[in-house]
């Protein structure tokens, strides 16, 4: 190869490495997402507004914890949705999935559905 080339294919090599690489969305196993999640931001639980940041625990056996959510279980129905059963009376929850795992970057969850919306960080492996 000429130096030509040479320079060439490092100049791609860097490009992709620099620009592309952290901006990446690397795929998730679900053995991945077991863990601890703390909320991006405040969330109301109460009538008198008190602010909290809520944690979401997903546990391996699909168990789940959270001040928000509650106690329960959750199943992932499709790649993109997972579905909150309360160990209370309350009706399940469905709520659209978006996941990142963004390279040197915490997993993050968002949870959305038609009256809600939460964004969590993942903090610890359990």
């Amino acid at each position: 190869m000429t130096t030509r080339k040479i320079s060439i294919l490092i100049i791609i090599v860097l490009f992709i490495v620099v620009l592309v690489l952290p901006n990446f969305n690397f795929p998730i196993k679900n053995k991945d997402l077991i863990g601890t999640y703390i909320e991006d931001y405040y969330v109301s639980l109460n009538s008198d507004h008190t602010k909290i940041r809520d944690t979401l625990i997903l546990r391996e056996n699909g168990l789940i914890s959270s001040n928000y959510f509650g106690n329960g279980s959750y199943k992932f129905t499709k790649p993109d949705r997972i579905t909150l059963i309360p160990e209370t009376g309350k009706d399940a929850m469905t709520y659209t999935v978006n996941l990142t795992n963004i390279i040197f970057q915490p997993i993050t969850i968002e949870l959305s559905n038609t009256v809600d919306w939460h964004r969590y960080e993942k903090i610890k492996s359990n």
